[in-house]
């Protein structure tokens, strides 16, 4: 492109809530989540109805990383948002919850989360009682087997909420329903591998 933005932040500054508004983050994008709030450094998808796709395959695929603060999070305040191809990664031990859903109708497509070396989330994916009917679909968690709080690939959500999970591989096992470190709280888990 001739001109574009710098940032998902930047970009989501210039949609307009439900208007099917699209960001496309280029292969080699690095979105660098440091904080848990907007103005010093977090994430903030606060535009309803925006679709972002995230470019890219391998080490060039456009990410998020969460580091500098085990708050550092991505936090979905906003209905009807859908992230297609997205990679986060972590760039700091004991992550609280990167990716905090807090409005109905979120979902991920195709979605991969890596704990780097040493470096295991606390919780991957938490949710309030606003994150109703999200959809994970397409799933793949890489924990790290050194960080302090291996295993990692938590899914907190509160019993009133519903939401849906398929196809999703964690490390090297895959899973449908519920593995061994998958924590479900009060949803509906699709099995969908047949």
């Amino acid at each position: 492109p001739t001109s574009a933005c710098n940032s998902i932040t930047t970009a989501l500054d210039l949609c307009t809530a439900s208007e099917g508004d699209i960001i496309v983050c280029l292969p080699g994008h690095v979105e660098a989540v440091t904080a848990a709030t907007d103005i010093a450094g977090g994430l903030f998808l606060d535009v309803a109805g925006v679709t972002i796709y995230f470019l890219g395959e391998g080490a060039n695929r456009a990410k998020i990383t969460f580091g500098t603060a085990v708050g550092a999070d991505m936090n979905v305040d906003a209905a009807n948002i859908t992230l297609v191809n997205p990679l986060f990664v972590s760039a700091v031990d004991a992550l609280t919850g990167p990716i905090d859903v807090n409005a109905a109708d979120f979902t991920i497509i195709n979605g991969e989360y890596r704990d780097a070396a040493a470096m295991a989330a606390i919780d991957c994916i938490v949710a309030d009682a606003g994150a109703t009917r999200m959809v994970i679909d397409g799933w793949r968690f890489i924990d790290s087997t050194t960080g302090t709080h291996w295993p990692s690939i938590h899914r907190k959500l509160p019993v009133n909420i519903s939401s849906v999970m398929r196809f999703c591989e964690a490390a090297s096992m895959l899973f449908g329903v519920v593995a061994l470190a998958v924590v479900l709280y009060g949803s509906h888990c699709a099995d969908e591998m047949e």
